[in-house]
């Protein structure tokens, strides 16, 4: 009896250790990331804003110094394999522009941009971020708005889709119009910056 009662007693000590194993493993498991890096990412808002040191002026003033972008976009859906839940989509981004230098050139468009997209998602992602190169586009009537030159982009990252990005489209609207635009490009400080209220985004 003695020897039953002790088997017993080593079945019970096995089957508490593979259970804490257990435990132990499978939370890991349950937290594995997915690779979005060849899928396809939408997102149908933003609010942000693009700053300027120094600002914009009609003249030639050596280049932007810095560049720097904020803003989150919003509406945002994925397409791929496993599909994953946006929760948050962050615009960040802060570069000297040196070929920016006036409103003559912002006009002109063609300057390199370099964004990053930071992503929080469910589950989370093996990328976490979009890097976004493209060449602008802009126009400042009836308000300024801000684009990226077909052919010209490329994602490295989460949704770089098949193709490296270069079907990527960005398109970011300002409050700002044309005529507000002028004043302050004949001012002494130039143009601050732009406040986004709308865009929209198509990665991959």
């Amino acid at each position: 009896m003695r020897q039953h009662i002790g088997f017993r007693a080593l079945l019970v000590s096995a089957a508490v250790l593979v259970g804490v194993v257990g435990a132990a493993v499978s939370p890991v498991g349950a937290k594995s990331s997915v690779n979005t890096n060849g899928d396809q990412v939408s997102c149908t808002g933003f609010t942000g804003t693009w700053s300027f040191s120094p600002g914009l002026t009609t003249g030639n003033n050596g280049g932007v110094r810095e560049m720097t972008q904020t803003g989150h976009f919003s509406g945002c859906t994925s397409s791929g394999p496993v599909p994953v839940t946006i929760r948050r989509a962050t615009l960040t981004g802060s570069a000297p522009a040196p070929t920016l230098n006036s409103c003559s050139a912002f006009q002109s468009g063609g300057f390199a941009v370099r964004s990053v997209v930071k992503w929080k998602t469910k589950p989370k992602m093996t990328s976490p971020n979009s890097v976004l190169t493209f060449q602008a586009s802009d126009a400042v009537s009836p308000n300024v708005t801000v684009g990226n030159v077909g052919g010209s982009t490329a994602v490295t990252g989460a949704f770089e889709g098949s193709d490296g990005g270069s079907t990527s489209v960005i398109h970011l609207n300002s409050a700002m119009s044309n005529n507000e635009f002028q004043v302050m490009c004949a001012s002494k400080f130039g143009v601050p910056g732009f406040n986004f209220v709308s865009g929209s985004l198509s990665l991959g």
